[in-house]
């Protein structure tokens, strides 16, 4: 699985392997960060294989507070 932010190119690669315990759930904490207005694409992909399945992506948005030191 790839994940690519517009401008920046590629923000998270990994694996995912099927006799992984956690086969099908990545989760980020903290968040991943990206500029601001940028889109992001969510690629599933295999060498020489094609991929089916589903993919299900929440993502959370958030207006930073100036006064806050994150």
């Amino acid at each position: 699985m790839r994940i690519e932010a517009s401008g920046v190119g590629t923000i998270f690669e990994i694996d995912l392997l099927l006799d992984d315990p956690n086969f099908g759930a990545v989760y980020f904490d903290p968040p991943l960060r990206t500029p601001e207005g940028s889109s992001l694409t969510v690629t599933l992909g295999a060498a020489g294989v094609t991929v089916v399945g589903k993919l299900n992506a929440h993502v959370w948005m958030y207006v930073a507070d100036p006064m806050r030191n994150y």
